[in-house]
């Protein structure tokens, strides 16, 4: 650069290297590169304190009104602020900010659904990364932050939410975190209210739940109680809480309480007396069987209404007890083992006081277990009965039958326990006679029509039922179905079944019976299963079993029909189960289960327990 006398205003420094020198240097590669061209190293530098210093600086200049593009109004109170940085924390407000509504345009914003002290805490969230939550704003927060979907702060609210958690809030913060689409607070606080509503039940909370709400906890089947009184006094705290409104849904709520389950003594001395049950309409069915329930034991299986399904915390586990038998070397058996659904184990019980096979047994309507007549070792029928007292793990000897019997049936109803039939030793009985365990005797009612073995009898809705066998003076399986009135003391016959057969077994569920496999009058077993409707008198085919059994165990549980072990009619017996879903109509084999012994002509009975 020269001024204009034409004078250099630059002072250049002379060079020592020659003009060859300076070229050399030029041709070699940099410093820090190879001769293929790239870099040897890189060196990033990261300033780890850059973005809080930037989000302080914009705090300042938000504190100052410095370079703001926003003024957010909430009930008369203005929070200058810059559009970046709500739209980069905020979803709710990048959309505002970069869509078609007028907010986009426009200087000052209203914001309603919140107070100012919880938009100023949401703002300096956004400048700051700091929020504090405490009981009295964490709710407000939430509901904001919901609002303008900042979901860290949802989650944190969440979090302080669920340590805050007890008996006495668990319910509202169920609710209001369901209203705000928290779904994992919302369960979690559900999960709470079911493992805890012995202790929720006594708070004020429940008192405010709508009906559906309360309805949703108190039907749930893992609802926690140590018993169902704790339900109905809480639906009852409800209903007084407001009886002019609530007596009238009374009965909506008290159908999901399982009062058959309560006690007696508390059915009798509270339920039944409480005033608001015999004024609210619809409830009086409900308490009717609950009576039901306890006065009728024995028809319990006949039941069908889920208010008599014990809750899951009420600890109640299904046994399958199977007693005596006969095994591969033609020896009897004296062992009783039982078989733990819930658990998947065989446990092993007291045994009987002497081996016997072709005997029957029963569960009575106070849950103990009678085995009845049979062979004993040396062959000789018996009249022998025992009881077998689960907590003592002990048999004690009960009233013997009026006869000897084998190959009997056997039921129970309305309180008694029923022999019928069966072989003597010399010839088959026509013979029936039951025993009254408070009495202890055994007396005679009507005689079937023929004398007959090998028969198999149930009960159901108030009558005897008795289904084939082998007849005298023939010797021939027989197709007869009769069925017994103990208000009459009289047999009727009813449509035979579609072959003769001596059957497996004869058992109820849901209101209709089934006849499980048997055996022909050709000697050979069959897999056959059928139902007998009982309102119209007619049998119906079902699919097979899958493998041919003579003299299996059969029981029932639930919905579902177990058949153990038996034998293939050569050498051969089975330690297997097939187990038959009657709401599916399938059949399946229980997996990786054996009998402790493969057996015949044994006994088999289901009955549910409670736990120590």
């Amino acid at each position: 650069m020269s001024n204009g006398g034409g004078v250099s205003l630059v002072h250049t420094k002379s060079c020592s290297l020659s003009e060859d020198a300076l070229a050399l240097l030029e041709s070699l590669p940099g410093l820090f590169r190879r001769t293929d061209g790239k870099f040897l190293s890189e060196y990033v530098f990261r300033e780890q304190s850059h973005a809080l210093t930037v989000l302080h600086g914009l705090n300042e200049q938000r504190k100052s009104n410095t370079l703001c593009d926003v003024i957010i109004c909430v009930e008369g109170e203005q929070f200058p602020c810059h559009r970046n940085i709500l739209a980069a924390c905020s979803p709710y407000f990048l959309a505002m900010f970069t869509g078609e509504m007028k907010e986009s345009r426009e200087k000052e914003i209203k914001i309603d659904g919140m107070s100012p002290d919880i938009m100023k805490q949401l703002v300096d969230f956004a400048y700051t990364a700091d929020i504090s939550i405490t009981q009295e704003n964490a709710q407000q927060l939430l509901s904001a932050a919901n609002l303008v979907q900042i979901h860290t702060i949802i989650q944190a609210c969440c979090n302080f939410l669920e340590g805050e958690m007890d008996p006495s809030n668990c319910l509202g913060i169920h609710c209001f975190a369901e209203a705000h689409v928290c779904d994992e607070l919302s369960e979690k606080a559900r999960q709470y209210v079911i493992q805890h509503f012995t202790q929720v039940a006594k708070q004020e909370e429940i008192l405010l739940l709508p009906k559906e709400k309360l309805i949703e906890f108190i039907s749930q089947n893992d609802l926690n109680v140590g018993t169902e009184e704790v339900v109905f006094d809480a639906i009852l705290r409800w209903v007084k809480h407001d009886p002019k409104h609530r007596i009238p849904q009374l009965a909506d709520v008290l159908q999901y309480v399982r009062l058959p389950l309560v006690s007696p003594y508390y059915l009798f001395d509270k339920v039944d007396s409480e005033h608001l049950l015999m004024t609210a309409p619809g409830c009086r069915p409900f308490l009717d069987e609950a009576m039901k329930y306890h006065i009728l034991k024995d028809r319990r299986m006949e039941m069908l209404s889920p208010r008599m399904i014990p809750r899951q915390c009420m600890a109640v586990e299904t046994v399958v007890y199977i007693t005596g038998g006969e095994i591969y070397n033609k020896n009897y058996l004296n062992c009783v083992e039982g078989y733990n659904l819930e658990g998947g184990t065989w446990v092993k019980l007291k045994d009987l006081p002497f081996s016997r096979c072709h005997h029957c047994a029963v569960v009575s309507e106070d849950m103990h277990m009678y085995i009845a007549g049979g062979y004993n070792k040396e062959n000789v029928v018996v009249n022998n009965v025992m009881r077998y007292e689960r907590y003592l793990d002990k048999w004690i000897k009960v009233a013997s039958m009026n006869t000897p019997r084998a190959k009997l049936g056997m039921a129970t109803l309305d309180g008694y326990i029923y022999a019928i039939g069966g072989y003597d030793g010399t010839s088959k009985l026509c013979s029936v006679e039951r025993y009254c365990p408070q009495t202890n005797r055994w007396t005679y009612v009507s005689p079937l029509s023929q004398s007959v073995a090998k028969i198999v009898a149930t009960s159901l809705n108030g009558y005897l039922y008795a289904a084939g066998g082998v007849a005298d003076p023939s010797g021939h399986c027989v197709n007869t179905f009769q069925r017994y009135s103990p208000i009459n003391d009289m047999w009727e016959q009813l449509s035979p079944m579609p072959a003769a057969k001596a059957l497996s077994g004869l058992v109820p569920v849901k209101g209709t019976l089934y006849a499980v496999g048997g055996i022909l009058q050709n000697s050979y077993a069959t897999r056959e299963l059928m139902s007998y409707n009982i309102e119209r008198d007619t049998w119906t085919m079902l699919p097979q079993m899958k493998e041919v059994r003579y003299d299996p165990g059969v029981t029932t549980i639930g919905n579902k029909i177990y058949v153990l072990s038996g034998h293939n009619g050569e050498n051969s017996f089975f330690s297997s189960i097939e187990v038959y879903d009657t709401e599916t109509t399938r059949w399946s084999e229980l997996p990786i289960l054996t009998l402790p012994y493969g057996r015949c002509r044994f006994t088999c009975v289901a009955m549910d327990t409670k736990q120590a």
